[in-house]
């Protein structure tokens, strides 16, 4: 059986970075960032933009597998 993501997916604020859920509000992807270049660094995390950017990217997939380009 395959998963499908219902519609529409949103990129909400959590602690610590971003998560990506589905219109059923199921949690579909977490993505940790960090607020400063240094502190990414050394957690070994993305700053807080390339978080978001890459939380776009993962949503727009994820609307494309919903049957719903973005």
């Amino acid at each position: 059986m395959a998963f499908t993501p219902s519609p529409p997916i949103k990129i909400k604020r959590a602690q610590g970075g971003f998560k990506i859920v589905d219109g059923g509000n199921r949690t579909l992807a977490y993505v940790y960032t960090s607020e400063t270049e240094a502190d990414a660094r050394h957690a070994g995390l993305l700053k807080k933009a390339e978080g978001e950017e890459v939380a776009r990217v993962i949503a727009r997939a994820l609307t494309y597998l919903a049957g719903r380009p973005a």
